[in-house]
């Protein structure tokens, strides 16, 4: 089976259209992939959860730094005492469980977008 130039010219010019739509539906995707928006709506729960984690986080941290303590005062003398409460201890078992699930998922999401992530975070 001999083919003509033409035929051959022909062949090279469909794959050169196959290859330019190949290549523009790669491009599309890759931006796509690129978007904080198209992750948004693939894990909408994981973007909730992390500004839920980040703000349960930052309260943490602000309360903390505005001190944490309660003062009582008995027979005219003034003491500091720790706060110790049940609901505080549980709330930060909450923090610390929304944290290790956001990071769990920030990392999955990274290792969809770079191949080998997970062998190299391990």
């Amino acid at each position: 089976m001999t083919e003509t130039p033409n035929e051959i010219m022909e062949e090279i010019e469909t794959y050169r259209s196959h290859l330019g739509e190949d290549l523009t539906t790669l491009e599309s995707k890759v931006r796509d992939a690129a978007t904080w928006q198209t992750y948004y709506n693939r894990h909408p729960y994981l973007f909730v959860g992390t500004a839920l984690g980040g703000g349960l986080l930052l309260s943490g941290i602000l309360s903390s730094k505005r001190g944490g303590h309660h003062t009582r005062e008995s027979a005219g003398s003034r003491r500091v005492e720790p706060s110790k409460s049940g609901p505080a201890d549980s709330f930060e078992g909450i923090k610390t469980a929304l944290i290790g699930y956001g990071a769990a998922k920030v990392k999955e999401m990274i290792a969809e977008i770079l191949p080998g992530f997970e062998e190299h975070a391990k």
